[in-house]
């Protein structure tokens, strides 16, 4: 859904649901699946500070692809297999989102896991390695650097900023 959010539309119930339905008219999402969508969890990420940087950024970039290339230590360690130094191995991934605030790009990342309060540090560091390539891959693809790193967990509304 957030794929295709209209960030500039209105955030209300109404309007996120126009949207909802906007979407399964142009197929990109099916009544099905638009019946799971939990409007007031939009709403509630739509009007965090993270959601309203997004509004006053404009132009969102959103589930851009990418593949880079790592050294197979930095990925695996020294397990059997990696042969010899240089050895590569290709990373692909699709970020979520990013934008440009005041020069400088903000990554973000969306999950849909259930956390509780007590698990967040656990939730931050189970996702760190995935943010850390996910910044690399985007400073790569544009030439620019990343000012901030951020996961919205919608279960709860929980920003964790890396």
């Amino acid at each position: 859904v957030l794929q295709h959010m209209d960030f500039g539309g209105e955030v209300s119930e109404a309007g996120i649901r126009s949207q909802l339905e906007g979407m399964v008219k142009a197929e990109l999402l099916t009544e099905v699946q638009a019946g799971y969508v939990d409007i007031r969890r939009i709403i509630r990420f739509m009007n965090s500070d993270l959601g309203r940087s997004m509004i006053k950024a404009g132009r969102l970039y959103r589930e851009a692809p990418f593949t880079m290339e790592v050294e197979c230590a930095e990925v695996f360690g020294s397990i059997i297999g990696c042969g010899s130094e240089g050895e590569t191995v290709v990373l692909q991934g699709i970020i979520d989102c990013w934008f440009e605030e005041e020069g400088k790009l903000v990554l973000v990342d969306y999950k849909t896991d259930y956390v509780t309060y007590g698990e967040l540090g656990q939730i931050k560091e189970r996702y760190r390695t995935q943010i850390e390539y996910y910044s690399r891959a985007l400073e790569q693809i544009t030439g620019k650097e990343i000012s901030a790193k951020y996961i919205y967990l919608f279960c709860n509304g929980e920003i964790l900023k890396y």
